[in-house]
């Protein structure tokens, strides 16, 4: 006698596509369920198969309309999927659909769709196979990689979907391609299982989706500040660190509910053909105008770093910067106003300082080593950098967990920490790695000047962040 779970676990090793086959209800509502058992019959007449559970509603619903259609997901369409799957799930709710040339509901931007009438029906132990003859098609030419369905996941022979965060840091581009070379193409090499990034994410996006248990992503790349409000508010799983080595990594850099992946700064740095002479040294020259006159430039957005430092550079020591006065630190910025600029992403601010634009400014420091090495006229100071990192977090609720537990794991062992941060130029937060670095890199990260740095209360910041928000956007100029 073979067992079920047996028989079933055997049968997942088959990779297949996914469906979702959808009918009209008593009502003419939307009725649906997600069906892996999908295959074509015939070319002449066209004639597909499913295979559908005798005791499903969709089932019964089908048998009385007499017509059905078949969307083949495509790849990042496991919601659909995980909609469909779930009988107690209201399948008209947040689902893109209209009604087909013959009357049976349809679901847009699918990989493809076939609206069909059934022609037969054959029993096959607690299943019926129900064949249709394809009435209609549609191709929907934005989609070209379909969802796969293998052991039991979703993803395309993917367990992991790595989204990176809301702002762009450095994710994206040549960041992004180092994650991927650096952790991703191993793992999958050590594992069977693919890793796809994507990004960027919405923050409130991301919120909305995990209180309604709809989230498609396993694992995200964050900020250090939303990492905290995050497990604050309980959107996050508790990270296995029977799996994850806590004791390998900075302390300072993990938590119960997210993990650094790598270390960036916010450094000082100016354009060198401003101050042929001499540069600026300290936060405070970002305030001495009178010294060092120009342009400064800030980051946009209301996170950790412009009034920090601010701050060192109003006399603030780094041992006492919070609870962060914020009056003083915005009294302090009102001082140069008029010469502020700001930047919103990493490629503006290169250009803002390269082109002489701006004079000087705080600038990501990877970024400013790009410059760099590209000969452009740019220096950096590290005295007073602010130590920034970005985090690996899990949203509640993730379905293939110990997989992404063995990816975070992979991705902060010291050989993956030191192909990323040789790539990259970022540095890793896994101190093993050091030893690994290339030399002629080393010295352009913030690891290899500890000494020089200001930590951030990023705890400070998950409490008061929100607050933050609000007087950052009622101070700063309009976007112009």
């Amino acid at each position: 006698m073979i067992d079920t779970s047996a028989f079933k676990a055997v049968v997942g090793r088959f990779a297949t596509g996914v469906t979702v086959v959808t009918t009209r209800d008593g009502q003419g509502n939307l009725a649906g369920l997600t069906a892996n058992a999908f295959a074509s019959v015939s070319v002449d007449p066209p004639m597909v198969l499913v295979c559908l559970d005798d005791g499903s509603q969709t089932y019964r619903h089908l048998k009385d309309a007499g017509s059905f259609a078949v969307h083949i997901l495509a790849e990042g369409q496991e919601h659909l999927a995980r909609r469909f799957a779930d009988a107690r799930r209201d399948k008209s709710l947040l689902v893109d659909w209209r009604v087909g040339d013959h009357g049976t509901p349809s679901l847009r931007h699918c990989l493809a769709s076939m609206e069909c009438r059934v022609v037969h029906q054959y029993r096959g132990g607690d299943h019926v196979i129900v064949v249709g003859e394809v009435e209609r098609l549609h191709v929907d030419p934005e989609q070209d990689k379909p969802l796969l369905y293998y052991r039991g996941a979703l993803g395309g022979l993917t367990l992991i979907r790595l989204r990176s965060g809301e702002r762009e840091i450095s994710w994206g581009g040549a960041t992004q391609d180092a994650q991927r070379a650096a952790w991703s193409e191993e793992f999958t090499t050590a594992t069977g299982i693919t890793v796809v990034q994507e990004g960027p994410t919405d923050y409130d996006d991301f919120r909305e989706a995990v209180r309604r248990d709809a989230c498609r992503f396993d694992l995200l790349d964050v900020e250090a500040d939303f990492a905290y409000r995050a497990a604050a508010e309980g959107l996050l799983e508790p990270l296995d660190f029977s799996i994850i080595d806590r004791t390998r990594l900075d302390p300072e850099f993990v938590f119960d509910h997210g993990a650094a992946c790598f270390q960036f700064a916010l450094v000082l740095a100016c354009n060198e053909e401003a101050y042929p002479r001499r540069g600026p040294e300290c936060w405070a020259d970002l305030l001495n105008t009178r010294r060092f006159p120009g342009r400064r430039a800030l980051y946009r957005a209301p996170s950790p770093g412009a009034l920090e430092a601010a701050l060192l550079a109003d006399g603030v020591a780094a041992g006492e910067l919070y609870p962060l006065d914020l009056p003083r630190a915005f009294a302090a910025l009102d001082r140069v106003r008029d010469e502020l600029v700001f930047w919103s992403y990493g490629a503006e601010s290169q250009r803002m300082l390269a082109t002489g634009d701006v004079s000087m400014g705080m600038f990501w420091h990877n970024r400013i080593y790009d410059l760099m090495k590209e000969r452009a006229p740019v220096r950096m100071v590290w005295r007073e950098h602010l130590a920034m990192v970005s985090y690996l977090v899990v949203p509640r609720g993730v379905e293939n967990r110990r997989a992404v537990m063995n990816f975070i794991a992979h991705a902060l062992s010291a050989g993956s920490q030191a192909r990323f941060a040789n790539l990259a130029s970022i540095g890793p937060v896994n101190p093993a790695a050091m030893e690994r670095l290339d030399p002629e890199v080393a010295p352009h990260l913030p690891t290899s000047h500890h000494d020089e740095r200001v930590s951030l209360d990023l705890e400070w910041w998950a409490r008061h962040g929100a607050e933050v928000a609000e007087l950052w956007k009622a101070w700063l100029p309009a976007e112009k």
